[in-house]
Parts: C-alpha cells; structure tokens; sequence
C-alpha cells in the first residue's frame, strides 16, 4: 500500500483501538447499574421505567437531522483542506442545531407526556416520568455534537472518556437515589441527570482540547469564515438523507416490534429474545469502531485525485473488517448454546437458536457491510445510502408481514437479517458503476470458509464434550480460533505482504503493538511452515 494508505490505516487502527475500550467499559459499567436498578426496583416500577423512555427515544430519533455524520465528514475533509474557520463554523452551527431541535422537542415531548401516559398506556402515573425523561432529548444532543467533534478530529480516546464518564454517572445515580426511596422516579432522575452531564462535560472537554487550542476566532481570517447560512445548507445537504435513514430504520425496529406483540403471545419466548438481544451486543464491540473510525479516514480522499489510494483503502477496510467480525460472529452462532448456560443455566430455552439467528446479519461484513455506507457518505452520496436503507425498510416491511405470523419470533429475525441484503447489493452495483472498483471477493470467500471450517470443528468439540457449559465455551472457543487461524494460512487468505502492511497499521496501539507483532510473527511462522 501507499504511504498515505498506510499512515489513513494506522491512525484508524489507533482510532478503532480507542473506542474499543470506551464502548467495552461503557456497556460493563451500564449492564451493572441495569442490573441493580432492576433488583431494588418492583417488576411493576421496572415496567414503568420501561415505558417512561419510550416516548423520548422516539424523538431523540427526529432530533439530529444528519448534524453528527456531518461534523465527522467535513471536520475530517476540512482539517486535510486546511480549512480551520469552515471547521469552527461547522461545529458551532452543528451545535445551534442541536440546541434548537433540541430544545423543541424535549418541550413537546414534555407537553404532550401527560396525553400519552393517561390516553396511550393507560396509566396516568407514568406522566411525571416521562418528563423528566424528557431531558435526556436534549441533554444527549449536546454528548453527541461533542463526539462527532472528536471522531471527525480522530480525538477517539475523547470520545471514549465522555461514554465511560456518562455511563459511571447513570451506574451510581440511579441505584442511589432508588435506594434512597425515590423508586422509579429516582431511576428515571438517575438516567437523565447522566445525559445532562454527560453533555455537559463533553462540551466542556471539547472546548478545553479542540476550540481553546485550534478554533478561536482570533486565528481565522474573515475569508475562510463561511457564511452560517452556507454551513446550515451544507449540513442538510449531506445530513438529511441519513437523518431519513435513521427514521426509516427506527420506524423499521417499531414495527417489527409491534407485529411480534400482536403475534407472539408467550412471554417466555419474548423473554428468550430479549436476551438473545443482550447477548448481540457484544458485536457492536468489533462493528461500531470499524464504522465510526472509517468516515473521517474516507473522508481525506477524493475520488476524483485519490481514486487509486481509495480503492486500495476500501479494499483493505473490509477485507481486515471480515477477518475479526465473522469469526467473532461465528463464535456467538457456535457457542450461544454454552454462552447462553454459562450465565443463565437452564433459563431462556429459546435464547440460543435466536442468538445463532440474529447474529448472521454481521456475516454481511464479509462483503462491506460495515465498510460500504462510510466510502459513500464519506464522499458525500448520502442519498444512495438513503436508497440503499430504503430499499432494505421496504422489503422489512413486506417480509415481516407475511412470516412473523407464521414463525413467530423466528420470523421477526428472519425479516430483519434478510432485508440488508437488497440495500447491500444495489450499494456495492452502485460503488463498482460509478466509482470503478469493488471488493477483494475471493479473500472474502476465503475468509468465510475458514471461519465455516473454525465453526464445525467447535460446534463437533462441544457436542462431543457434553461437559459442563463453561468448560464447553472455553474449548469451543480455543478450538475455534486455533481452526480458524490454520484454515487461514491453508487457504492463503492473508499473505506476507498483508502481513508487512497490517504490522505497519497495528503501530502505535502502545503495549498492544509488541503482542499484536508476536501473534502476526506466529502466523507468518505457520505460512512458512505450510
């Protein structure tokens, strides 16, 4: 690879590196005060919990319009530019834009909180709840604003700090004050103070690292201050059609969620689901840093001067994307039975067929599924990855009407892994049209049928075993990596020359760089040896 290829690499491995960790903390750290809330609470206040956040993740869904994709797409593009007034103006008025939809839509979230609780749910006690939920509409505008900052700065341990931050925050409030006897009041209180200062503090470590360093006014000329009404259209013109995305996927969600009450009576089997969901979390592990760390490295390039160097940088994203997401999404279809008995023993029945299930939509990775919609938003195609999440909402839609009847659950796994395919497809026939470049197919091939070979070598471990489950899961999960490092090297997946350039990415990750150059020394040991 070239040098600036190389150099786009490392600093997104850094990057990946920074917000593995913070996602990682923050989901430990937040499962825990989850967990003791659920304990002090009733299973009826828990409930009320429950339904007092519905109505505020629904408007947090209308709140950002596409600000946050923007400020990562054109901080990155215009700190490469050089363009320090068009950064400061475009993460001013990003934040006046979140303030004002904000500030809105926790008033009418607040207002009509009482309607809902008393006419929808029936139940006029979860109205105080909901208002202050509320909050959290406008306090999480100002976190997010702070993190796009960071991302589109590649200040990712920044962002890391402010989710581990906001997660200590709602792990000690709310069992604090539920324990101190405010009940489900005090959870609700607990979760929307961490929002509030969760936003608070980010925008204070974003003034104290990023505007008071690189943004005051006094080191910009007027010319290179844009107009505000130039960055308002600016970020409409980009953002608006992921917004519409984030919409159309979030009404997707609803509705699927809807037709499986209607159609899914027994509660044990919704149960199972739910924590086949839990368990799927863990994916978001590998998948959010790969994607969040991908649109400012993109968006560096321009297809029309780096055509070349984008190719080769889309090419090397999904193909090492492919080689830590499908065997970890192999690993959960694998072992979920274990997993799923390690924890709960013989509790939630159903949770390890749905785990299997719903985890296969990450196998997609293989062939750019994390990797796609950053290339094209990075190069400003939003409205293809519009159509692209369209196209997969229609065929949800339509899916999920004809077998959630009929399978249940099953079927509501079904419509959702199954609609991503025709987006993906129509994005990557776009990509190859326009751009004049594609995937490395047969290294993803390879990298399935290793990960395939890794799979029934465990599944055939643990099933012979019959031990108990977290002997089972160690085993499984041993043999699996060893298989699937083997089939590698066997299959010639990765070469020497993959090797040498993913070395030089892996620079810089600190005392993870010695144990990551041991591991690659040890697979280039196995390749010479076969």
């Amino acid at each position: 690879m070239s040098n600036k290829a190389v150099e786009m690499g490392r600093v997104s491995a850094r990057g990946s590196f920074n917000l593995f960790w913070g996602v990682a903390a923050s989901n430990i750290i937040t499962a825990v005060g989850v967990v003791l809330v659920a304990l002090l609470l009733t299973d009826a206040e828990y409930g009320s919990v429950t339904l007092a956040l519905v109505a505020p993740s629904l408007f947090i869904i209308l709140r950002d319009w596409g600000v946050n994709p923007a400020i990562v797409k054109f901080t990155a593009q215009y700190r490469e530019e050089g363009k320090i007034g068009s950064i400061r103006s475009m993460i001013l008025n990003g934040l006046l834009l979140k303030l004002v939809t904000g500030s809105l839509l926790t008033l009418a979230c607040f207002l009509l909180s009482g309607f809902v609780a008393t006419n929808l749910y029936n139940r006029p006690e979860v109205a105080p709840l909901m208002q202050v939920a509320s909050f959290i509409v406008l306090g999480g505008g100002f976190l997010t604003v702070a993190q796009a900052a960071f991302t589109g700065f590649e200040r990712l341990e920044l962002s890391s700090f402010t989710m581990v931050f906001q997660a200590v925050l709602r792990t000690t409030l709310g069992p604090v004050l539920v324990f101190a006897g405010f009940g489900a009041f005090g959870a609700i209180l607990g979760y929307t103070l961490a929002f509030l200062g969760g936003g608070l503090i980010s925008m204070l470590i974003l003034y104290l690292t990023i505007y008071r360093k690189s943004l005051r006014r006094r080191n910009i000329t007027q010319e290179d201050y844009p107009k505000t009404m130039e960055t308002i259209r600016t970020i409409f013109k980009f953002g608006v059609p992921l917004s519409i995305s984030t919409i159309l996927l979030g009404s997707r969600t609803q509705y699927l969620r809807l037709l499986m009450g209607v159609h899914v009576q027994d509660d044990d089997l919704i149960g199972s689901y739910k924590v086949s969901l839990d368990f799927g979390i863990l994916m978001t592990l590998f998948a959010l840093p790969l994607r969040t760390v991908l649109l400012p490295a993109f968006s560096k390039l321009s297809l029309k001067k780096d055509q070349e160097t984008l190719r080769n940088v889309f090419r090397f994203s999904v193909k090492y994307a492919a080689l830590i997401v499908v065997p970890a999404t192999v690993a959960l279809m694998t072992l979920s039975q274990p997993a799923v008995s390690t924890i709960f023993g013989q509790r939630y029945s159903t949770a390890p067929i749905y785990l299997s299930l719903g985890v296969t939509i990450y196998l997609h990775s293989a062939i750019g599924h994390l990797i796609l919609k950053p290339l094209l938003n990075s190069q400003g195609k939003t409205k293809i990855s519009m159509i692209m999440t369209l196209l997969s909402t229609v065929i949800g839609y339509v899916l999920a009407w004809f077998i959630i009847p009929i399978f249940g659950i099953i079927g509501v796994i079904l419509a959702t892994v199954l609609s991503f395919a025709p987006g993906l497809i129509y994005g990557l026939w776009w990509v190859r049209k326009n751009f004049q470049f594609t995937l490395d197919w047969i290294a993803s091939l390879k990298i399935l049928l290793a990960a395939g070979l890794a799979g029934v070598a465990s599944y055939l471990l643990i099933t012979l075993l019959n031990n108990a489950a977290w002997i089972e899961l160690t085993a499984g999960t041993l043999t699996l990596l060893t298989v699937y490092v083997l089939a590698l090297a066997l299959l010639r997946a990765v070469n020497e020359t993959e090797i040498e350039n993913l070395r030089e990415v892996l620079q810089g990750l600190g005392p993870l760089t010695r144990l990551l150059d041991l591991l690659l020394k040890a697979f280039e040991k196995i390749l010479s040896i076969i």
